[in-house]
């Protein structure tokens, strides 16, 4: 809506319906529990590092074409003053890609699917971003670091590798 329009709402048996200039939205109304969250972006990794987008996005993407076909699975190896990315596939064998970086804390291995990452790397605004992890079980968070990032947080699930 670009302006001063008039939207009408309507709620019918299970749907919202909004109509204005012309254009009517329907939402149906979902009566379930939303899943909870917070439990999952609330917990935050006590292992952080900052990385530039750049090159940790032509890491993941370089490493990502051994990874293998079928869960598109990078290892990302954080340890002392340095992120390693790597990849292995039976048929094409392995990649492995070290981005130098600040961190000094104790070493974790995680797998993720690498199109996820690029995912979100491919669209965030800034040169800069924030990676926490916990273990390789638990989610990655990722945010964009700097004023024009803005304040959110992407969740990215582990693939065991």
């Amino acid at each position: 809506m670009g302006g001063e329009e008039t939207v009408s709402f309507q709620q019918g048996e299970g749907h919202l319906i909004f109509t204005t200039g012309g254009r009517t939205l329907a939402s149906k109304v979902v009566e379930a529990q939303f899943p909870a969250y917070e439990k999952v972006v609330a917990v935050s990794g006590d292992k952080k590092v900052t990385v530039g987008r750049e090159v940790m996005q032509s890491a993941i993407r370089r490493v990502s074409l051994l990874s293998s076909e079928r869960g598109r699975a990078v290892r990302l190896s954080l340890d002392d003053g340095r992120l390693e990315v790597s990849a292995s596939s039976p048929e094409l064998g392995e990649a492995r890609e070290s981005v130098p970086l600040e961190y000094a804390g104790e070493s974790v291995e995680i797998g993720f699917n690498a199109q996820y990452l690029l995912d979100f790397l491919g669209v965030v605004g800034t040169d800069e971003v924030a990676l926490e992890v916990k273990d390789a079980e638990s989610q990655g968070l990722l945010r964009p670091v700097g004023e024009d990032g803005g304040d959110y947080r992407y969740v990215v699930m582990p693939m065991r590798f």
